[in-house]
């Protein structure tokens, strides 16, 4: 009892420090690998446009007009401090504002020509030259520019600028849509914040009077935030509850004992408590994907409890020190064995896989120590009862072990040939939240983006200083904001000359109303100038910040101390650099480069996992041919897991690609513990599965519950793979115990059976 005392004190004691120190990521780009190029975009996509704590509003109705209602009825709610529309119809004050700042930062000469265009001198005949242009031109588009703007401002932006200012970030193709950003009163800090601001801004929502044919969804970092770290807590819970139960129910239905249970139970909270203590001392935080992690851990330490309760069934003299060293062979072979397949996931290019496998590692080797140390004497205080009574397998079962594995194996090639392997999907889906409305939303904004063409997405370029961004040579189809940058030394050599202009605008106006024009006409040139005269309050050069178009510019620009960004679009083919600070950063091809590392990562880690393994199952099972039985084993798992999915329609993915290590490493054990068993009973084939089966096949069937109790994770990757580790170990399971046996008597047949050491 003092030694149960003492770990579960380190229990409480990893558990109370844990919970202090947990800093729960619900980010899904920390799980990514931070070297791949689509990763980095994405990242600095989001530090330099995209807000850490906004909610984005879509706004779907019958038209224009009534999305336009909907986002000023959303615009007077309370919840939030700030609502700014990102599309929609064009200002022509933000179009004016933009106009001033593009004037203020354009090449010299060509705010000297248009300036010179302007004075009263040649005015009259550039206006005489846009009449008879408007009146002769089959142009439409030309002649409802040079309507609105006779004076030609618009020639400060090229027609990809312009177009691609009201299109960019706003959305082609969505004129019954609008979005809204808004910014909550106070900064979210936490999930639980998220979750809680995001439900009343809901609530808020739905009782307005928005109309019975509008739709809105939400997206946005607090909505991610709000699923991802909600959809954690339910996880978490559901997850360890059900494991915890069903279990509890097996062990019920195998043993019909209460004691131990509970005596497992308070030692399987001891081990998640001090790993979780263990874990946060190592990482400083876990991802909220793989709190899972607890699940995975439950169902292979109860596996040692229920070996060693299983081997101390008719235990005789020697009490707790006898049966320790009885069991302690198979389970801590096991245990190391485990443990070293899931740490060589910490070579892994993915550090959600890193973190994973660093801390089921971990609860495995602590559940090994505190099973070994602590479960022997309760087992036997509350003793299972005399073993069966010892049966010789008939020797024709013997006989039939070709039969059935020529069978066996005869099943998996027809399906394998009919069916072939299972798919790789390697799309980043499933890696987000399933049933996301977030990221579908996200996902239709960037279907919308490229309007008509399909092909296009967005294109960042990073660099230090506005200057270095201009100097970037980019190849293929593509737009950039360049027109839009600061530029200190233009600013400071235009401002004169820009003055000049803005002192002489009434009268260029009165010239504008006189040659015919309507005074609408020179509403943007107005509205332009007026921009001008703000800006002339602060010093030049002047920063965007400081500018009236900021709030428009800012969704194109990006100017930080040391890191300046432009966001524009590409087209397929394009976005190739001179330099490596060019980005695609779209979710929907993220897909193939994480494919390429996933793919990069088993032939290159392969090798060493596969020597590292075949070195601890020697040292374990002291025996080339052992070893090559444990081999046999997985393949003939595996190939039976291959034949199911492919049956099933299942396919790998970034996610669930990672079964392959965690069934390698948790397999084996059941392989382990059968061969030690039939070694130390001296081929007892009968005797070994009353024993040794029945503790095996609970195991199987616990560790699978712990895996299927992560289907119902809110994340698709941990779906998928608790699927097809459920489903993996379910097959090892069978074959430890049906094929496994029948192989090793028909390799030991003539008497080559070693004692039990």
């Amino acid at each position: 009892m003092r030694l149960i005392s003492l770990w579960l004190l380190l229990a409480v004691a990893g558990a109370w420090w844990g919970v202090r120190r947990l800093d729960v990521d619900v980010d899904i780009l920390s799980l990514l690998p931070a070297d791949v190029k689509e990763v980095r975009g994405l990242r600095l996509m989001r530090e330099h446009f995209e807000s850490q704590n906004d909610v984005i509003i879509l706004i779907e109705a019958e038209d224009g007009a009534a999305a336009d209602s909907a986002v000023n009825l959303l615009k007077q709610a309370s919840p939030f401090e700030h609502a700014r529309v990102i599309n929609g119809v064009p200002d022509i004050n933000q179009a004016a504002a933009a106009l001033a700042w593009t004037m203020q930062n354009a090449l010299p000469e060509k705010v000297r020509a248009f300036a010179e265009r302007l004075r009263k001198e040649n005015l009259p005949a550039h206006l005489e030259r846009v009449t008879e242009i408007l009146a002769t031109t089959p142009d439409a588009a030309l002649m409802q520019r040079l309507s609105y703007d006779p004076l030609g401002l618009m020639e400060f932006l090229s027609d990809g600028d312009l177009s691609s200012m009201l299109d960019a970030g706003t959305l082609a193709g969505m004129e019954r849509m609008r979005l809204l950003r808004l910014l909550p009163p106070s900064e979210i800090t936490g999930y639980k914040e998220a979750v809680a601001w995001l439900d009343h801004l809901k609530r808020v929502v739905g009782g307005m009077p928005l109309g019975p044919d509008v739709k809105v969804r939400f997206s946005g970092e607090i909505a991610f935030m709000a699923e991802a770290g909600g959809g954690m807590e339910r996880d978490l819970s559901s997850t360890i509850g059900a494991s915890m139960v069903l279990i509890a129910l097996l062990f019920w239905i195998m043993y019909r004992r209460v004691m131990p249970l509970l005596w497992i139970t308070l030692i399987l909270f001891i081990v998640l408590g001090i790993t979780i203590g263990i874990g946060t001392v190592i990482l400083g935080g876990i991802n909220a994907m793989n709190l899972g992690f607890a699940a995975i851990v439950l169902g292979l330490v109860v596996d040692y409890g229920v070996l060693i309760y299983q081997e101390s069934a008719g235990h005789e003299a020697g009490g707790a020190a006898v049966l320790r060293a009885k069991i302690s062979r198979s389970i801590i072979g096991g245990a190391v064995s485990t443990v070293a397949v899931f740490w060589l996931l910490c070579l892994s290019s993915f550090p959600g896989l890193r973190e994973m496998g660093l801390l089921v590692g971990i609860g495995v080797a602590v559940g090994a120590a505190v099973m070994i140390t602590t479960f022997p004497a309760i087992a036997l205080r509350h003793p299972l009862g005399e073993r069966r009574s010892r049966r010789r397998e008939p020797a024709a079962s013997r006989v039939n072990a070709q039969t059935l594995s020529l069978f066996f194996a005869l099943i998996i090639i027809v399906v394998l040939t009919w069916k072939g392997m299972p798919a790789f999907d390697g799309t980043s889906a499933p890696l987000r939240s399933r049933d996301s409305e977030a990221m579908a939303v996200i996902n239709d904004l960037e279907r919308r983006s490229g309007g008509d063409d399909a092909r296009r997405a967005p294109l960042l370029v990073v660099a230090e200083t506005a200057d270095a961004l201009r100097s970037k040579s980019i190849k293929g189809d593509h737009w950039l904001p360049l027109v839009f940058l600061p530029d200190d030394a233009a600013q400071r050599t235009n401002r004169p000359v820009l003055e000049a202009l803005s002192s002489s605008s009434e009268k260029t106006a009165r010239d504008l109303d006189g040659s015919g024009f309507e005074p609408e006409s020179a509403r943007l040139f107005d509205t332009t100038i007026a921009h001008l005269r703000q800006a002339f309050i602060h010093p030049w050069p002047m920063a965007l910040e400081q500018s009236s178009a900021q709030a428009s510019i800012s969704r194109f620009v990006s100017m930080r101390p040391g890191a300046a960004a432009v966001l524009g679009w590409t087209n397929d083919g394009a976005g190739e650099s001179d330099g490596s600070d060019v980005y695609v950063p779209s979710w929907s091809r993220l897909g193939g480069a994480l494919a390429s590392v996933a793919i990069r990562d088993a032939l290159m880690k392969m090798l060493p996992l596969a020597l590292i393994f075949l070195l601890v199952l020697f040292i374990v099972l002291r025996s080339w041919r052992d070893v090559l039985l444990t081999l046999a084993a997985m393949i003939a798992s595996f190939a039976a897991l291959f034949a199911i999915m492919s049956l099933c329609g299942l396919s790998w993915n970034l996610a669930s690609i990672a079964a392959i290590p965690l069934l390698v490493g948790t397999a084996e054990d059941y392989a382990i513990h059968m061969l030690v068993a039939l070694r130390r009973e001296r081929g007892d084939v009968a005797h070994v599965r009353e024993t040794t089966g029945r503790a095996i096949l609970f195991c199987g069937i616990s560790s699978s519950i712990g895996f299927a109790s992560l289907m119902f994770a809110t994340n698709g990757g941990i779906s998928s793979l608790g699927l097809v580790c459920a489903l993996g170990l379910l097959l090892m399971t069978l074959v430890s115990l049906i094929l496994l046996p029948r192989w090793w008597s028909l390799m030991n047949r003539a008497g080559r059976v070693s004692a039990a050491e």
